[in-house]
């Protein structure tokens, strides 16, 4: 990650909350454990993008965190600070010399693109050139802004924090570059089926995103991974196993690894939400292999 923006939670996720301010008693949020052999492995769902209103997080985060002797991520977010990571994204971000959106994207999307551009007072110039992929990227970034929603307050920010503060050992389950590359190895349809979603869904941003996060914090899978699954139609298959599935089943290598780490190296895993709910997801292919993942809820 389903949410107005369903891709994205599945890669750079983009979950915004209605505000919260304080912890609720029923926020379980969406954190499972697994015991291996003598370390323990933490599975947490991930909001990316949040508002200072939305802190602090359900419990279970921070308590997995000090449980934990080492936190990875779905990707180092010290390589999106470089320059040389800034330069990647516009490297992979852009159409090569001499395309434009006019030329890639159906007569259609283009009217509702620059309709949308027009409303947010944005020069269609300054956009012509990016791919459908980081055009929907950048939208979503702007509709998020506009609500307050921002990287420094998401969860992978403030555990990412927590970590170098307290020098704990951080790892990554992809590079940026992987990252970025998602959306330009898919077929030019895919890339404007992604883009279509977000200008058709981006005015009904807050309120879809107000449901969905509800369940985040309540820890409910089944309703999130209903809200999540909601605007995909079955011809997004391909779509949704280049983004989610065939991503969460690279990630089992890792987590079995970690599993099998010495007494006391427990670990964080911190991804996007969608991917620890609903089929083929992590948690389902973790216990199709025989282990035994549990929606954790520790005592108070």
């Amino acid at each position: 990650m389903k949410l107005g923006f369903p891709w994205l939670l599945y890669g750079p996720v983009l979950l915004i909350l209605p505000c919260a301010g304080s912890r609720a008693a029923d926020d379980k949020g969406c954190v499972w454990r697994l015991q291996g052999p003598a370390a323990t492995v933490y599975l947490a769902g991930s909001i990316h993008l949040l508002r200072e209103g939305d802190h602090p997080l359900p419990d279970v985060y921070e308590k997995a965190y000090e449980d934990c002797a080492r936190v990875v991520f779905e990707i180092d977010l010290e390589s999106t600070r470089t320059v040389e990571g800034q330069q990647l994204s516009v490297k992979l971000g852009m159409l090569p010399a001499g395309q434009s959106m006019d030329q890639l994207l159906s007569p259609e999307t283009v009217v509702a693109l620059r309709g949308y551009l027009d409303q947010r007072g944005v020069q269609a110039s300054q956009m012509e050139r990016l791919t459908p992929g980081m055009l929907a990227m950048t939208i979503t970034s702007m509709e998020a802004m506009r609500i307050g929603a921002l990287p420094r307050f998401g969860v992978e920010a403030t555990f990412d924090q927590m970590a170098r503060d307290h020098r704990k050992p951080i790892g990554a389950l992809e590079t940026l570059e992987f990252q970025l590359n998602l959306f330009n190895g898919m077929t030019p349809a895919e890339q404007e089926r992604m883009l279509r979603i977000t200008l058709d869904e981006v005015e009904e941003t807050p309120k879809v995103l107000a449901s969905m996060i509800q369940a985040w914090r309540e820890g409910d899978g089944d309703k999130l991974a209903e809200e999540l699954n909601r605007n995909f139609e079955p011809e997004d298959a391909g779509l949704v196993k280049r983004l989610l599935h065939e991503r969460n089943q690279n990630w089992i290598p890792a987590i079995e690894q970690a599993i099998q780490k010495p007494e006391g190296e427990n670990t964080l895993f911190i991804v996007g939400a969608g991917h620890l709910v609903g089929e083929k997801s992590v948690v389902a292919l973790l216990e199709e292999k025989g282990y035994r993942p549990q929606h954790w809820f520790p005592a108070e």
